[in-house]
């Protein structure tokens, strides 16, 4: 990704962020009416975006071609364990530092808005770990195997409504986690890239 794309998109994922704001509480809304029989399907999609089922096969992948690290395997396994267990780490602090209501802890608990500094992970919505996890996948693979693209962002597109269907996130949420995804993973990657 160039240098003039990447400002450009992180330039527009903020700004949409913005926007989306006055749209969260009426497309919250709108989800509450999802047929349950969708709801299986959408909660499979959302455990796409756990960390957990990206970072152990990076791993075991890294651990497998240590002795060739420079094979593309080994090289591709070490960018998306580094890049999404570092977006994974740094989303945390606007989570518990911002406290943002959960829609679903909107009607379950009248709870709304931003509360400040928190451990309670109804108040943990801004912005969505899920999506930033799934987006730095995306754009980590992509900055690997640029054809890629039209999947890799399905994925990762696919990730952020789910979180937002179950009631886990507001549009604004998953905006924001792509946006700080996007500002985590490009530079990293370009990082690692030199070290090949």
């Amino acid at each position: 990704m160039s240098r003039r794309t990447f400002l450009i998109a992180g330039i527009s994922l903020a700004l949409l962020t913005l926007m989306a704001f006055p749209l969260d509480h009426a497309i919250a809304a709108a989800c509450r009416n999802i047929p349950p029989v969708f709801l299986p399907t959408i909660r499979f999609i959302t455990h796409l975006g756990e960390s957990q089922y990206i970072l152990v096969p990076a791993l075991l992948l890294m651990l497998a071609f240590r002795k060739t690290r420079t094979a593309p395997t080994f090289i591709a396994a070490r960018n998306t364990f580094t890049c999404v267990a570092a977006t994974g780490i740094i989303i945390q602090i606007p989570k518990y530092l911002f406290g943002r209501a959960r829609p679903k802890a909107l009607w379950d608990r009248g709870l709304d808005g931003f509360h400040g500094i928190t451990w309670d992970t109804s108040l943990t919505s801004f912005p969505s770990g899920h999506t930033a996890t799934a987006v730095a996948l995306a754009l980590v693979l992509f900055h690997l195997f640029p054809k890629a693209r039209i999947p890799l962002f399905l994925y990762a597109g696919f990730v952020a409504l789910s979180r937002i269907l179950l009631l886990q996130h507001y549009l604004s949420d998953v905006l924001g986690g792509a946006f700080i995804a996007l500002l985590i993973t490009i530079p990293l990657a370009k990082r690692l890239e030199v070290r090949v």
